[in-house]
């Protein structure tokens, strides 16, 4: 999370990770999505990471 101040305007910004091969790749050794994944086998790394970005959108 990142906060500037432009003209008098604070602006609120956050950064995501970015759904790129390799950074989905990173995913499968963190040990909460082993956990997700242990309790549902479709859990993929495409849903951790909409899991991660519905607190933005």
């Amino acid at each position: 999370m990142h906060r500037f101040i432009i003209e008098n305007r604070v602006i609120k910004t956050i950064s995501l990770t970015a759904p790129s091969g390799a950074a989905n790749r990173s995913i499968g050794v963190l040990d909460e999505y082993k956990t997700l994944k242990s309790k549902t086998p479709k859990f993929n790394t495409i849903d951790f990471r909409a899991m991660q970005y519905q607190h933005f959108f």
